[in-house]
């Protein structure tokens, strides 16, 4: 709130109280009143006074209250784009290969992301900045534990590592800001793994769905990726799945049986550069089975 609207305000609280003292006293002076009668109109007049003015005050510290809340969250949003923004423009030099998989559960408690990434760091490798897969609508977790997000870090030549994870919702999108400790120098395995309530709800129900991913390309016009692969875990038996990329990019083997029933379909991109990917997921069901 701006200073002239507060001073505003106040002199409008001057004007008002000096109103009721004003017409207070004159109508005690016109009707005569002396002694105790008079007395009771000051107070009246007092307690009128205070009151209101202690309505301006509350009303006063509420809005100076919203607007500090309303200046912070202001703030805070765009130190979030700003991490946004550096992450996604840095010239990132070290190079990944990316393997995902996405379990499609029986129900939507049970769907599962693993990602699973090797790096090289080109000097070192501190913080990174993943945009995890969730549904499309706007019920996005607001905590680690709500999609029982956790990561990890192999044993290497870095020795003893962990990492420290912290949520960002930018722009009603979620990220993972990641944070490795200490800072890794040599090639490494990281992994993460969380569960996205419903993630393939609709695949369920209606048969079709679909997933996308944006390799967002970096200042120097180099994605850091240099291989990408997405597995497809189906575990319901009962249902045949296909997997196609809309683009046309990369490529899907056949879908197979693996131990238990379930369906696994491989997709490898073996040159990614920067693109937006979407794969198109369907299935039906299985005449054999």
């Amino acid at each position: 709130m701006r200073n002239d609207a507060r001073q505003v305000d106040w002199a409008r609280v001057r004007e008002v109280i000096v109103f009721i003292f004003t017409i207070g006293t004159s109508v005690a002076a016109l009707s005569g009143l002396t002694g105790g009668a008079a007395q009771v109109v000051l107070r009246v007049i007092a307690a009128v006074s205070a009151g209101y003015l202690l309505s301006v005050l509350l009303r006063y510290f509420r809005l100076t209250r919203d607007g500090i809340h309303a200046s912070v969250s202001s703030q805070l949003r765009q130190r979030e784009e700003d991490i946004e923004d550096t992450f996604s423009r840095q010239a990132e030099a070290n190079e990944e290969k990316v393997h995902v998989q996405a379990t499609i559960g029986l129900d939507d408690t049970s769907d599962k992301v693993e990602e699973t990434v090797e790096v090289h760091p080109n000097r070192q490798l501190v913080a990174r900045m993943i945009r995890p897969i969730t549904t499309s609508d706007r019920r996005l977790p607001k905590t680690l534990s709500d999609f029982a997000f956790r990561a990890w870090v192999d044993d290497s030549a870095n020795g003893p590592a962990w990492i420290r994870s912290t949520v960002l919702r930018i722009k009603g999108r979620l990220y993972v800001w990641l944070i490795f400790t200490p800072t890794l120098t040599k090639p490494v395995t990281w992994h993460c793994s969380y569960a996205p309530r419903g993630l393939w709800a609709d695949l369920r129900k209606s048969g079709h769905d679909k997933l996308i991913w944006n390799d967002i390309m970096p200042a120097n016009g180099r994605s850091p990726m240099t291989d990408f692969r997405v597995s497809f875990v189906f575990k319901d038996p009962r249902f045949a799945p296909n997997v196609r990329e809309k683009n046309g990019f990369g490529a899907c083997s056949p879908s197979r049986r693996v131990n238990g029933g379930s369906w696994v379909i491989e997709w490898h991109d073996p040159n990614p550069q920067g693109r937006r990917y979407e794969w198109e997921v369907s299935r039906r069901a299985d005449p054999t089975d």
